[in-house]
């Protein structure tokens, strides 16, 4: 299989098993804005001896990286993206209730964060890293959801969960919740 791996243009690196799984790790990083295409030739073994019939071929384009944080806007912490390569600064999130915390994705292309709600609590929310488009992951009602936290490959959100008390203002535990996306 390593013998039959290729990335164009040429990126030395090298490869780390991980049971059946192969890792290609770059000596450097990838530049951004490069166009690569990598290919696992056909021929390439798997454990029980059958061969690859045809090339498995992918493209991608590194971006620049960038920073998301809670800045100020009109008095409110509302979430911010900007170039780590400088640049204007561009705001994603806007309204009425500030940001409470927020957690950017693994793969960079979304933000899991919390806001507070009218019914005294704080729901989960997601965004697109370009601030396009927003969805309601979590509606907590009277309830704290926050500290969002994603798994690796960003396919769960765990967050910690405040529950209600059964007197008004009070409060239960917090208790860790795993949202499967």
């Amino acid at each position: 299989v390593e013998a039959r791996f290729s990335v164009e243009p040429s990126v030395s690196g090298k490869f780390v098993w991980e049971g059946q799984t192969l890792w290609f790790v770059p000596s450097q990083l990838f530049e951004h804005g490069t166009r690569y295409t990598a290919r696992l030739s056909a021929g390439a073994l798997a454990e029980d001896g059958q061969a690859l019939k045809r090339d498995v071929v992918w493209s991608f384009t590194v971006r620049a990286p960038w920073i998301v944080y809670a800045g100020p806007a009109t008095g409110q912490h509302q979430l911010w993206r900007v170039s780590s390569e400088g640049g204007e600064a561009a705001q994603l999130t806007s309204g009425g209730q500030p940001v409470f915390d927020f957690a950017v994705a693994p793969d960079g292309t979304q933000i899991a964060y919390s806001l507070p709600n009218d019914q005294n609590g704080i729901d989960l929310w997601a965004i697109t890293a370009d601030g396009a488009t927003l969805r309601l992951l979590v509606n907590c009602g009277p309830d704290l959801c926050a500290e969002p936290a994603w798994s690796p490959d960003a396919s769960r959100l765990a967050y910690s969960l405040v529950g209600a008390g059964l007197s008004p203002g009070s409060r239960n535990l917090a208790r860790v919740w795993i949202l499967d996306l």
